[in-house]
């Protein structure tokens, strides 16, 4: 039996330098580049507003691909992940009878 394994498949997606999930990261930034050179272009010319627009998304594109030469994607996951969880744990003390005294009724 013979089965086609296609070489692609073990590779992360590619584009222009940037890998796997990073694509979607640049993507997100330069959303959040339109909205803010939308608003620049509202209180400014037009044109302003295009440059800044060019501006942003080039800053984006070279933080990213600094931050992917830095981190692997596993990496950068474990770490936003890790600023989700809290730094500390509350416990409200309880006494110990109240468990002890189950514990024997069983």
């Amino acid at each position: 039996m013979r089965i086609k394994v296609y070489k692609s498949l073990d590779k992360p997606s590619s584009f222009l330098g940037l890998k796997g999930s990073y694509i979607m990261y640049t993507g997100v930034g330069a959303v959040i580049a339109l909205c803010l050179a939308g608003y620049i272009s509202t209180l400014t010319n037009g044109l302003i507003g295009i440059l800044s627009f060019l501006g942003l998304c080039v800053i984006i594109y070279l933080m990213v691909l600094r931050v992917q030469a830095s981190m692997t994607e596993r990496e950068l996951k474990r770490f936003l992940s890790g600023k989700m969880l809290p730094n500390y744990i509350v416990f409200h003390p309880e006494r110990l009878k109240k468990y002890l005294r189950e514990r024997a009724e069983d």
